[in-house]
């Protein structure tokens, strides 16, 4: 079961921190780093939302990401939206979005407290 919003920040997050970790990622890895891979970018939270990861950091990360043939965030049905489409219109590939759903039992998901429903799903 995913527990991610338990690692949540209180806070949100300052524009320019996510496009630093991804480089400091890619400056770690980057004797792993091949164009034919796919990159995952997941976080605590989702990814589109805007106190996860600021709006103004999208054409940064997706310039970033662009070496990659493969690029998959993963984000709350409820955050989807314009702001997913404009992201995608800035990639060099198709996006792919992951949502978690590890029950389809109502009580089960809610207890989860990942504030959605199947309706959302």
């Amino acid at each position: 079961m995913c527990d991610l919003w338990m690692q949540t920040l209180e806070s949100s997050v300052a524009p320019g921190d996510i496009p630093a970790q991804i480089e400091f990622a890619f400056a770690a890895l980057a004797n792993e780093r091949k164009a034919e891979t796919t990159l995952k970018l997941y976080n605590s939270g989702s990814f589109f939302d805007p106190r996860a990861i600021p709006k103004a950091d999208d054409p940064v990360i997706a310039k970033l990401v662009t070496p990659y043939r493969r690029v998959i965030v993963e984000s709350h049905p409820r955050f989807l939206g314009e702001r997913c489409l404009r992201f995608r219109d800035h990639l060099a590939q198709p996006l792919e979005v992951a949502i978690g759903l590890e029950t389809v039992h109502p009580q089960a998901l809610e207890a989860l407290n990942k504030e959605m429903t199947l309706d959302d799903f």
